[in-house]
Formats: C-alpha cells, sequence, structure tokens
C-alpha cells in the first residue's frame, strides 16, 4: 500500500511539473511574439529577438552548449606515429617559394633563392614526391640556372603538372633576352628554353584560363615594354605589341582568343584601350584617355580621364566585350582619389570610392545586374591610400552572401560591420553569448582584426579565414569592445556564417583549416618560437594539444594542401642551434582514423538566424554537414550536398536605388536629400534613359517570386547622350586601359599555391639574421627578423601571407590615384 501511494504521489508530482513549465513554455512564447508583433519596435531589436530566441531552440539542438572536451589515452602515440620531420642541409638561402604539384598534389617543389641589394646569390630547387616527408635537390636538372626570387615560379592555373621558372641573365652583355625552364611533369623533367625578349621581372606571366598552352609576358623597360603570346607553353614566342602597360586575356566565353590590353600614347598620360582578337593578329582600339581597366566575368571596367587640366576620372563599364560602353553612375573623382573594385564574383559589383581629402575612408557602393547603376551600400568604409593600400574588406567563402569589412567612427575608431545580404543591410557583429565589455555605457560588439592591423604592427598573424566546403565556419582575430583595439586580440570561431560566435583561444594564432572543415588546427603566436600545435575536431568547441618537436623552431608558417581537402598538416620554421630549415609533416588520419558514414552528418538551413525563414536572395539552402561530436574524417574528394527551394520576395531582396539608401540595420530605402524631386537620367548605349523609382532595385541574381514587388520602369528619352562636352567611351573603335592594386583580376600567375619564406642571412662576419614582425634582439643576442611564410594567391599570383587571409584582400582591379603609377 505504501509502495502505491509512493508511485501515486510521484505521478502527481511529474504531473504539476510539467503543468508548471508548459505555462511557462506558453508564456515564455505569447511575450515573443507580441515583442515581435509589436509595431513600435524597430527592425534592429526586432531582429536580434528573433535571433537570440532562435539560439535558444534550435541552435541548441546542433551545438553542443557544454562540450565535454576529453583526449583519447592513445592520442600521442596515434599522432606520433604521422609524424615525419625533414631538415634543409647546408640550406642557407633566405627566400622560398613553394609550390604543389601533381594530380594529388603530392608533389613539391621548393625554389630559394637569395638576394642583398644587387648582389644575386645561387638558387636551389628542391622536390618531394611524397608530400614534404623528403626533398631531393635538383638543381642540375635546371642547370644550375640562377632563378628569380621575385615572379620567378609559376604554375598553370589547369594544370597542376606544367610549371615555368624564370631565371636572370647576364645584365652586361647587352642583349635583352630571358631562359626559361619549363615542365609539363611535376618536375621531373626540365627543359632549358631561350627566349627572344627579356622578361619583365616587375610583371608576372598570364596563363589563360582555358588553354593551359596559351602563356602572356611582356618585356622589361629595356626591351620596349613589348607584349609577347606563346601558345606551346614557352617554346615559342611571337610579338604582337610595344609599348604595352597592362595585359588581360578575356572571360568571357566567346572571348577564348581576346587579349585586352593598354598601350601608352606619345607625350599623354593616359592611354589607349586595345582589344586584340584572334590570338592578337586583329587589333582595334575601344577607348582613349583610359588610366586604368579590370576584367572579370562579363565586366570589362575603365577608368577615364574627363578633364585634362583637373585631371578627374570616370568609371565606365561593358558587358558586350567592348562593344558598347555605359558611364558608371558614381561620382567623378579627381587625381588624389581612387576607386578600388573589391569583389565581383556574385553577378554584382562591391567597388570602393575614395573620399575626398585624403580621409583614408570611402564609400562603398553595390551595382546592378550590367554594372551601370551603383547604390550606396556601407559609408566611411576603411580603405586608407598610402605607401601600402589595404582594406579589411572580405568575402567570406564559406556561406553565400556574407562579407565583412571595417567602418571608421565620426571620433576615428574604428569597428567592424557585417552583411549577410551582400551589402543590403550592414550591422555590427554580435559579441559570444556571456562575454562582456568593460566599459558598459558603450556598444559592446565583436569587432574582427584583418589587413589594417597587420599594417598598424598588431600582433594579429592572420585575418578572417574560411573555406567553401567548412559551409559557415569563419575563424578570425577579435576582439570584444566597442571598436578595435590594439591589445593582442584572441580568437573567435562562428559554425553559422557570423551571426553567432565563441571564443576558442586566448591570445593570437596561426590558423588552418583542413580535410573541409572536419579538422582546425593553430598554433600560439605570442612569440616566434614554436613546438606545439592545437587542433580540434568539432569546430573548435574542444582543442587538444601535441607537440610536434623537442627543439622550439623559430615559426615561420602553418600550411595545408590546396582546397584543404587532406588531413596533412606541414609546419615550416628555422632550427635556431643549427641554424637550419626544418618542416615538420603531420597525417592526422593516423588519429582520425574512421571514414565518415552517413549518420555522421546533420542538415543545416544556411542563415536561418536572419529572421527570414533561412531565405537569401530569393532561395533557401538547406546543406550537409558534419555532427560535432563526429569524431572522423571527409573523404578526400568530398562534395558540399545543397537542396535549395525558392522564397517569396520581401524588402531583403531589394537594394536601394540609385538616390536612395539605407541606414545601418535598416530594411527600409530613403531618399537622398541630395536627390529629392529630381529626375534620374542615365546613358545607356548612347541614348538617354529616365528611371522611375520608389527607391527599390531588385538585387542581381535574385530568384525570389511574387510577394513584394516595388514600381521600377526605365523609359527611353530617344536622344543622345549630352556628356558635359566629353565624348561617351562607346563611340570608340578602340580599347582603354587601367591601374591595378597589388592584386588584379586576372589570372596572372595561375593556381600557384605557393610559399614565400624570408629569411635573410648576414654572411658577414658570421652574423645571422632572420626577420619577422620588426622584432629585433641586439647586442650579444644573434640578430633576428623573422618573416611570415606567404602563399601566392590562386587567382593573381600576388604573394599573401601563408596565414590565409592576412594581407591585403582587395581580389579585383584597383584604380590608383598616385600618378607616378602611370610612369
Amino acid at each position: 500500500m505504501a509502495t502505491a501511494m509512493k508511485f501515486v504521489l510521484l505521478i502527481f508530482v511529474c504531473f504539476m511539473f510539467a503543468t508548471v513549465y508548459s505555462r511557462k513554455v506558453t508564456d515564455f512564447l505569447t511575450s515573443t511574439t507580441a515583442k515581435l508583433q509589436d509595431e513600435t519596435m524597430n527592425q534592429d531589436k526586432r531582429y536580434f529577438i528573433a535571433m537570440k530566441t532562435k539560439k535558444r531552440t534550435i541552435r541548441d539542438l546542433y551545438t553542443r552548449n557544454v562540450p565535454q572536451c576529453s583526449n583519447h589515452p592513445d592520442m600521442e602515440t596515434e599522432i606520433a606515429s604521422g609524424v615525419k620531420a625533414f631538415q634543409f642541409h647546408n640550406e642557407t638561402n633566405y627566400n622560398v617559394a613553394l609550390t604543389w604539384a601533381g594530380e594529388f598534389n603530392e608533389v613539391i617543389l621548393l625554389l630559394t633563392t637569395f638576394e642583398l641589394g644587387f648582389f644575386v646569390g645561387p638558387s636551389n630547387l628542391w622536390r618531394s614526391t611524397n608530400y614534404g616527408v623528403h626533398f631531393e635537390k635538383i638543381n642540375k636538372k635546371i642547370e644550375n640556372a640562377y632563378i628569380r626570387s621575385k615572379n620567378g615560379i609559376f604554375k598553370n592555373p589547369i594544370s597542376s603538372q606544367k610549371i615555368i621558372l624564370v631565371s636572370y641573365q647576364d645584365q652586361l652583355s647587352g642583349n635583352p633576352t630571358s631562359k626559361i625552364y619549363t615542365t609539363t611533369s611535376a618536375g621531373e623533367y626540365w627543359a632549358g628554353i631561350d627566349i627572344p625578349f627579356e622578361i619583365d621581372p616587375y610583371i608576372p606571366l598570364a596563363f589563360h584560363p582555358k588553354q593551359d598552352e596559351w602563356v602572356l609576358a611582356r618585356s622589361g623597360v629595356h626591351d620596349e615594354e613589348a607584349l609577347w603570346l606563346s601558345r606551346d607553353f614557352g617554346s615559342e614566342w611571337r610579338k604582337l605589341r610595344s609599348n604595352v602597360q597592362e595585359f588581360r586575356w578575356g572571360t568571357l566565353e566567346q572571348d577564348e582568343e581576346t587579349i585586352y590590353f593598354t598601350e601608352k600614347v606619345p607625350h599623354k598620360e593616359t592611354y589607349n584601350f586595345v582589344k586584340a582578337t584572334n590570338l592578337g593578329t586583329d587589333f582595334s582600339v575601344i577607348g582613349e584617355d583610359i588610366l586604368t581597366f579590370g576584367v572579370e566575368g562579363k565586366f570589362i571596367f575603365a577608368s577615364k580621364q574627363i578633364n585634362k587640366e583637373t585631371k578627374e576620372r570616370l568609371m565606365h563599364t561593358s558587358v558586350n566585350g567592348g562593344r558598347t560602353w555605359n558611364e558608371v553612375q558614381l561620382p567623378a573623382i579627381t587625381k588624389d582619389r581612387f576607386y578600388s573594385i573589391l569583389d565581383m564574383s556574385e553577378d554584382m559589383i562591391f567597388l570602393h570610392v575614395d573620399n575626398p581629402d585624403d580621409t583614408g575612408h570611402g564609400t562603398i557602393y553595390t551595382s546592378d545586374s550590367d554594372g551601370i547603376i551603383f547604390s550606396e551600400s556601407l559609408e566611411r568604409h576603411l580603405y586608407p591610400n598610402g605607401e601600402v593600400s589595404v582594406t579589411d574588406f572580405y568575402k567570406v567563402q564559406s556561406l553565400r552572401g556574407v562579407y565583412m569589412a571595417s567602418q571608421i567612427a565620426t571620433d576615428n575608431s574604428i569597428h567592424s560591420m557585417i552583411t549577410f545580404d551582400r551589402g543590403g543591410v550592414w550591422q555590427s557583429i554580435p559579441k559570444p553569448v556571456g562575454m562582456t565589455c568593460e566599459d558598459s555605457q558603450r556598444d559592446c560588439v565583436l569587432n574582427i582584426h584583418n589587413s589594417y592591423s597587420q599594417l598598424k604592427g598588431i600582433n594579429v598573424p592572420m585575418g578572417p579565414l574560411s573555406i567553401p566546403t567548412a559551409v559557415g565556419v569563419i575563424i578570425a582575430h577579435g576582439h570584444v569592445a566597442d571598436a578595435l583595439q590594439t591589445t593582442p586580440p584572441d580568437v573567435y570561431i562562428t559554425d553559422d556564417g557570423g551571426y553567432t560566435w565563441i571564443k576558442v583561444l586566448d591570445g593570437p594564432h596561426h590558423y588552418a583549416i583542413a580535410n573541409h572543415g572536419a579538422l582546425i588546427v593553430a598554433v600560439p603566436a605570442t612569440t616566434n618560437m614554436a613546438d606545439t600545435i592545437k587542433f580540434s575536431y568539432d569546430e573548435g568547441q574542444c582543442w587538444s594539444e601535441y607537440k610536434f618537436t623537442d627543439e622550439p623552431i623559430q615559426f615561420t608558417g602553418l600550411l595545408t594542401e590546396p582546397e584543404s581537402k587532406s588531413l596533412r598538416v606541414t609546419l615550416w620554421g628555422f632550427g635556431v642551434a643549427d641554424n637550419t630549415w626544418k618542416v615538420t609533416v603531420i597525417e592526422f588520419d593516423k588519429y582520425l582514423k574512421r571514414e565518415c558514414s552517413e549518420h555522421d552528418y546533420v542538415e543545416w538551413t544556411a542563415h536561418e538566424f536572419n529572421g527570414k525563414n533561412g531565405c537569401l536572395l530569393g532561395k533557401k539552402e538547406v546543406f550537409r554537414r558534419l555532427k560535432k561530436d563526429s569524431q572522423c574524417h571527409n573523404v578526400y574528394d568530398y562534395e558540399l550536398k545543397t537542396v535549395q527551394s525558392t522564397c517569396v520576395c520581401t524588402q531583403d531582396d531589394y537594394e536601394c536605388d540609385f538616390g536612395y539608401y539605407r541606414q545601418t540595420n535598416s530594411e527600409e530605402c530613403k531618399e537622398n536629400p541630395k536627390f529629392k524631386d529630381k529626375l534620374l537620367e542615365i546613358c545607356l548605349n548612347g541614348e538617354e534613359e529616365d528611371i522611375q523609382t520608389t527607391g527599390y532595385r531588385h538585387i542581381p541574381g535574385d530568384i525570389c517570386e511574387g510577394g513584394f514587388q516595388p514600381s521600377r520602369r526605365i523609359e527611353d528619352e530617344h536622344k543622345k547622350c549630352a556628356m558635359a562636352g566629353v565624348s561617351n567611351i562607346d563611340t570608340y573603335k578602340d580599347t582603354v586601359v587601367a591601374k591595378n592594386d597589388k592584386k588584379t583580376s586576372g589570372k596572372h600567375a595561375g593556381t600557384v599555391i605557393a610559399v614565400m619564406i624570408s629569411l635573410l642571412l648576414l654572411i658577414g662576419g658570421g652574423a645571422f639574421f632572420v626577420a619577422r614582425k620588426n622584432r629585433w634582439f641586439r647586442k650579444t643576442k644573434a640578430v633576428y627578423r623573422y618573416s611570415q611564410l606567404h602563399q601566392i594567391d590562386e587567382l593573381d599570383q600576388e604573394i599573401e601571407q601563408l596565414d590565409n587571409g592576412s594581407g591585403p584582400t582587395v581580389q579585383s582591379y584597383h584604380d590608383d590615384s598616385d600618378e607616378d603609377m602611370l610612369e
């Protein structure tokens, strides 16, 4: 009887608990719904309440709020079985360029060079056929040639077996020629080729984006600055034109045999823009008075001088290979200002326009699908244009539509901003839950460090990092504060594309993503020395450590293979005691042995916290991604699976039309007072057009259907454009050319994923010298200046820091305002 009474009492208590809990849940949902439906609430608060509510529900199903972190008892032994170390004996060169080759990136070519002022020392070429476990010196295969330190190694963008080396030539002979060494076997066999011109040491080769045998090169200033073409991977060359400034391959399918370049004009500071068809057999000038140009996808941009006295410039664009041109609806700029195209990868353009008076900031504009009409996206965008021009603008690779940038406030403090809809709305980056700021009276948000922080000497080893197959994952250095700080930052990770973040590592680190996101590795960067690597297999929730060397090394970089497919990680450094380069290869598949199966993955909706049911640009995407507690590895050729569906149109599917703008965290397009009650006239293909608009323009590439449909129409005025006495660029029969920033949009270097390790050795007096971050140790100690390991960008053949994301992030054309750039 007593037992029965106890059982009944237990049932009653459980019933009462369930009733109270259910009532609390109901009250919470009712309260939240009422808040969201309150018409007096602004969009900013509504958005964040919705986001926080979801974060307590949906997100908890996917993540482990309190991860149970522990190490496998055999971890040390298993990882140790996959560790291999190699030491480069008798290698004293200070500069190292590394590139992967072969079908599965199993071959590594390592070129070491030495330059000190005008003195050039011998170079060494090393080759590994087992992912860097062992290297063999192969100088004899290239006739012991002295290979250039800068622009000396080029990998074909579409054939990893094909590589070109450019050697130094005897400058005293008076004969402007060069010698190159080519391989079509990933470095196993080489052919030495004497070519009839001197390759300009400052201009990289340009491989064709589809034809692996076609190469463009320009000769130097002592050899007419001529453009040369090879159709057989460097064996034979044909001269196309002299006095060439810049050049690009056409990027449209119908432009496969087209080359665009700028040509110097006697007694002028501007250029003719020339289009060469049929691989340089036919030429036509498609623009005059051009300063700079860029080509990517369907877009061709040219900066045209419109006033010789003031040297004002105006951007023009073409989407049909230069047959017709249109004035871009942007402000004209003077010679002390510049345009810079930040991104053209999603059928639209992000373009920075510098503000007057050398303020260090400007305005980001976004374009329509034709690249003609631009709208303000972000004001006071940080982009100083001094001796080194850098921007913190960053396109997130792991989630569509997400970009980050830095903004200067009126008090000159710097703040990080993020957009989840390709520049439609920018907002502050939310801080991790539970973190606070010292000053409670100021905004408390997450601020991300990038190129500008590195330029100012803050210890930021690398900027934000993301890869396409690790969906939603971004790793970055940052501070939780009202603005960017100068103290050493910590490492933060988001797994949902930037909506929510967690702090994962104290202090600055080098980091990398491996195996499509199944593994994240990091090396502390609080000092120059390193002997331990940290790793996580649950997107940064739990971390383990492994000591990879008994003798700490002067650390230079952390590398994963191109596209981050494998579990193989290499660590590069310099042994202080024996003055030798060292590389350690860690095969993490010895630890993450199990291959992932279907039950290790879960469906995840992108942008699920955006308050729009995951809809972005008219579609909703559901990805298959690893569960956080799946201790397994992806297959090498893992493909990201996505299911897409179409969404109903809302205001978010529209951007503000020309003459309208959005305030931060607002969806409403307001009329710019400067354009109030004024008719908007534009010039399209030489004809005046009037735009009748309510302030909204459908975002290029948005595929939404029905719903919000604001009126907008373009009316043909049936009259020619009057352009203040300046001829329209579309009346020209020839082409136009422009200047680039440190990076260009052409595939100059191809997919050379290369590494530059700068280590300067002072031979005289037996002194040893290494460079890194301008840190110096003087007097009785060895003097070190220790540089970062660098990586050549896949698209641009520009040297980047290995730390994937550090260094300038502009991927495209930059119209530099400095006149000396035209010389």
